[in-house]
């Protein structure tokens, strides 16, 4: 039987990431997904040749949407922008805890755009750091993405245990980490691993 006109490929990836909110990542199969949206298992095949064909675009929308809510944050003073976008960022993770926890978990976009989109997700931060701290931009960037994956992620396994509050907690490391005088730190941190010959975006890097 074919496929639902209703059907089709956006809306088997929204209902995917439904699977996997509630039920977890290990449960998301291609038999699992045509029973959640009403048709049969092979129909699914027009629009994913495979179970790793539907977690590269589970991955990419998951970037999509971190994207997404990043450019909702934007603001035209770069610091403000960046600390909301920092804030959005906790959010987001804090509102799709097993969506969130299964994006950097997951490798599955081989095709020649993954390191596009993945450079799309970056890029609304990116643009901000480089008007502030020029060269620095990049080690800049992915120390934010370093210190916000660890935060939320000791967030959702309710790692904080001390009672204290963790949301100003976040906020002071996002102070500290967008601090201007964070440059030395950086410099420190590049001489000590012999990496101190530049700090623009590598062609390799993505995050």
């Amino acid at each position: 039987m074919p496929a639902p006109a209703k059907t089709s490929r956006e809306a088997l990836i929204v209902a995917a990431l439904d699977i996997i909110e509630a039920e977890g990542i290990d449960n998301l199969t291609i038999s699992r997904l045509a029973r959640e949206v009403g048709i049969k298992g092979p129909s699914l095949y027009k629009y994913f040749r495979d179970r790793r064909d539907l977690m590269g675009a589970v991955e990419e929308q998951l970037f999509a949407d971190v994207t997404e809510r990043f450019l909702a944050a934007d603001h035209a003073d770069p610091m403000t922008a960046l600390r909301r976008m920092c804030f959005a960022y906790r959010e987001f993770a804090l509102e799709k805890p097993r969506c969130y926890s299964v994006l950097f978990a997951l490798d599955e976009l081989d095709t020649p755009q993954a390191n596009e989109v993945r450079r799309k997700a970056i890029h609304p931060t990116l643009k901000h750091f480089e008007t502030l701290y020029g060269e620095e931009a990049f080690l800049r960037n992915r120390a934010m993405v370093g210190f916000l994956h660890g935060y939320v992620s000791l967030e959702i396994l309710h790692g904080f245990r001390l009672g204290m509050d963790t949301l100003l907690s976040f906020s002071i490391g996002v102070d500290l980490i967008l601090a201007p005088h964070s440059s030395e730190v950086i410099k420190r941190a590049a001489e000590m691993v012999g990496t101190h010959s530049g700090f623009g975006l590598k062609a390799n890097g993505a995050a």
